[in-house]
């Protein structure tokens, strides 16, 4: 089974998880999708719901429109 998957986004200035450990989860997902918010901390969607936002509605434009995860 392949699915898309939008991996958790992480802020460059989170300290709790650090971007390198998302970016490792990402890594070890097939066909994943990993962005880094600069300028956030911990909540990127409490900090930058806006950016946020976007970055999900532009993943499911891509996987709607195409049926899959374009990378």
């Amino acid at each position: 089974m392949t699915v898309a998957v939008l991996a958790p986004s992480a802020g460059s200035e989170d300290g709790a998880t650090p971007p390198a450990v998302v970016e490792a989860l990402a890594a070890g997902i097939s066909g994943a999708r990993y962005r880094l918010i600069d300028g956030v901390g911990h909540i990127p969607c409490v900090e930058a719901p806006d950016t946020v936002a976007t970055l999900i509605s532009e993943f499911l434009t891509d996987v709607t429109t195409t049926g899959k995860d374009p990378q």
